[in-house]
């Protein structure tokens, strides 16, 4: 159509019925009718699979000796017409209709005249205007965009891109313009409309108002690709010289950068946006001849000379092996198509100089760990191993030791931690999930609505309790425990939910528990309803209605097996398992259960050190990293001090309050090498008889 200067569009009228159904197929297409009939179709129906291709592929083969001039797409077929051989676009028009029109008698494909256009300088062609100067945006979808009110929830933004996205091939950097609107659509991100947000929507739609003529591409001429990568964006344009040798855009095209795409270094960046390029172009350039690539990058044009590739380089120039292109570097400063489509900047410019390089900030305060094994070895025991930290699993351990320290792969070095700590092999059991029926509603603040159980089973301890009583912040996942005695009454009950919640807390407006017989008393039921509480029972024989509590008895049951190292210490050791499980970050919150509550996170001994530190003058906390030992270790030299006592082998201390043993046997030796070091891993690790194996029941 490039050269065609005037245009005809038909609709075939009732498509699908115009083709006969084999006979053999007349039967699937049975149908049964209110009056209790079966009737079966003759010809094709609308709503079979293959109903659209096998129609679309019907008309193409009928109309093939007319598709120079009249391609066809499903029931639209568009005729354009130049002006050729001393006769005017008006003669050759005519000709190309009567041919056309005698090729559909004699098939017997049928016109709807209502839909028909006839000798038009433009047409209407899937969403968009197309004529003799070129291609533009149909007024009524750029209309609809502009009309658009203002979006207030994922589902109206899914709505507006889709829309949007269809006509992106009008709008110059169109991914780096939707970037804040397509933050939105990420999983689990909460809905805040900015004013980012608000200039991106706004943008979208003056760029579809404001959107270029389009040239029709031409493939008796040469084409030229324009290609350009920044650090969140590529983008490119097929263009092409007009007969007056003006560079027109025949198709915009550009995409944020994955992920992992960002992580590229700048030469493999500037290649995936070329290789994006040949990929959305693929149907023009494919075959049409030689074509120029122009880039910003000058050391492209040796890419495929490099005796030292990557599998990834070399998957790609295989790709470009398909394709008759040569590269041209065209400076950043005249490929202003390029940079327009992926160079946008979001933000503004921050310069980074030495005095930001060395600046202190006061809200960071995590110390950087020398490249000391035996040092981030003890580190990471206080962290997982002590009895203020419970064991907890990777994630949480990591997330605790980030909290104050840091080092280059942290994570590696807690993954291989704690994939190691034989306690944690011995007593937590496999993982496993079940999918609840139905969740309780959220409550909007802490203590509002908590959770109660009890425990039982357990060994007894000093004083023949067998049980612990949990109760459950619902909203900031906040625990306490309390040890009781298997024969504890109502009233008991009650008195301990004085002393552990209504004198901390005050009164929740709604407490969860199962059917516990000390929870449905006439007691528990007259004491809550003059205080005003409502008291929720959960599902007779179902007690995952009170998933919240159960969920801690589990994690309960795993921490007394790792602290307790007598059948008869496991009360003593519930105080650090409380702290374990308030200082650990929980998954349904993203924050430990006491920065929920205090907006802050509690002092552990392990800063005791840096704190003295602090006080004694010592500067910052944030320090460099050195490879060999330096001010580092001595800004943590108090901390370290004590864990050294904790290294020691053999049984040296027990804390009789809480149950924690500083250094027992050496049974978890042989895994604590981490980066080729051969420290010992200093920690409880009890023996056999050291470990509250026997069951316990909820």
């Amino acid at each position: 159509m490039a050269k065609s200067t005037i245009y005809s569009a038909l609709d075939l009228r009732d498509e699908f019925n115009q083709i006969l159904m084999r006979e053999s197929d007349i039967a699937l297409t049975a149908v049964s009718t209110p009056s209790s009939m079966l009737w079966e179709w003759l010809v094709m129906p609308q709503g079979l699979k293959n109903a659209p291709a096998t129609f679309n592929r019907c008309v193409t083969h009928l109309l093939r000796s007319v598709r120079d001039f009249a391609p066809s797409y499903f029931n639209d077929v568009f005729v354009h017409s130049p002006a050729v051989n001393g006769k005017t676009d008006v003669e050759v028009h005519k000709e190309h209709i009567r041919e056309l029109l005698e090729l559909m008698r004699k098939h017997k494909l049928y016109a709807n005249l209502k839909k028909c256009i006839f000798g038009a300088s433009e047409i209407p062609i899937i969403g968009c205007l197309v004529g003799k100067n070129g291609v533009r945006l149909d007024p009524e979808k750029v209309r609809v965009i502009n009309e658009w009110p203002t979006l207030s929830n994922v589902k109206e933004l899914r709505q507006f891109l889709g829309l949007a996205t269809y006509l992106c091939k009008y709008v110059d950097n169109y991914a780096g313009k939707i970037r804040p609107l397509s933050q939105l659509l990420k999983k689990e991100t909460e809905w805040k409309w900015t004013a980012d947000c608000q200039q991106a929507f706004d943008a979208v739609k003056q760029g579809l108002t404001e959107a270029p003529i389009l040239a029709v591409a031409d493939q008796d001429r040469p084409f030229h690709v324009v290609c350009g990568a920044s650090d969140f964006a590529i983008g490119c344009a097929l263009m092409q010289h007009d007969h007056e040798g003006r560079d027109r855009v025949v198709y915009y095209q550009s995409r944020q950068l994955k992920p992992a795409e960002r992580n590229y270094p700048v030469h493999d960046k500037e290649l995936l946006a070329m290789k994006y390029a040949l990929a959305k172009c693929r149907v023009y350039l494919l075959g049409s001849g030689p074509f120029v690539v122009y880039t910003d990058h000058a050391s492209l044009r040796t890419a495929v000379k490099s005796p030292h590739i990557s599998q990834r380089m070399a998957r790609w120039l295989s790709f470009f092996a398909e394709y008759d292109f040569r590269f041209e570097y065209k400076p950043g400063r005249l490929n202003v198509v390029a940079d327009a489509l992926s160079h946008r900047l979001d933000y503004e410019p921050t310069p980074i100089g030495l005095a930001s390089r060395v600046a202190v900030d006061d809200d960071v305060n995590r110390i950087v760990v020398p490249n000391d094994s035996d040092l981030r070895m003890r580190i990471m025991y206080e962290y997982h191993d002590a009895p203020t930290a419970g064991h907890p699993g990777r994630e949480k351990t990591y997330v605790l030791l980030t909290r104050d320290f840091y080092w280059n792969h942290q994570y590696k070095w807690v993954r291989k931690y704690v994939r190691a700590c034989e306690v944690c092999q011995r007593v937590k059991p496999a993982a496993f999930s079940q999918a609840p029926l139905q969740s309780l509603p959220t409550p909007s603040e802490c203590w509002q609505s908590i959770s109660l159980d009890f425990v039982f089973g357990l060994p007894p301890d000093s004083k023949r309790r067998t049980g612990v009583v949990v109760f459950v912040d619902r909203f900031s996942k906040m625990v306490h425990l309390v040890a009781v005695s298997a024969e504890v009454t109502a009233v008991q009950t009650a008195r301990l939910f004085v002393d552990m919640m209504f004198k901390h807390h005050g009164m929740p407006l709604d407490i969860v528990s199962d059917r516990d017989p000390r929870f449905t008393a006439r007691f528990w039921q007259e004491e809550f309803t003059l205080l005003g509480t409502q008291l929720s029972m959960s599902t007779a024989d179902h007690p995952q209605t009170d998933g919240q509590t159960e969920r801690v008895n589990r994690v309960l049951g795993d921490l007394l097996k790792s602290y307790a190292h007598s059948f008869q210490q496991w009360s003593d050791c519930l105080p650090m398992a409380e702290f374990a499980i308030n200082n650990s970050v929980h998954a349904s919150t993203g924050h430990t259960p006491f920065y929920v509550n205090a907006m802050r996170h509690p002092r552990l001994p392990s800063m005791l050190g840096t704190v003295a530190s602090s006080l004694s003058g010592g500067g910052s906390t944030v320090v460099s990293e050195q490879p060999q030992k330096s001010a580092d270790t001595d800004t943590v030299s108090a901390m370290t001090t004590r864990r050294q006592a904790a290294s020691r082998s053999g049984n040296e201390t027990t804390d009789k309050k809480y149950g924690s043993v500083q250094g027992t046997d050496t049974a978890t030796k042989n895994n604590t090498s981490v980066q080729g070091t051969d420290s010992a891993q200093a920690g409880p690790a009890a023996g056999k008889d050291a470990v509250l194996n026997k069951p316990f029941s909820t």
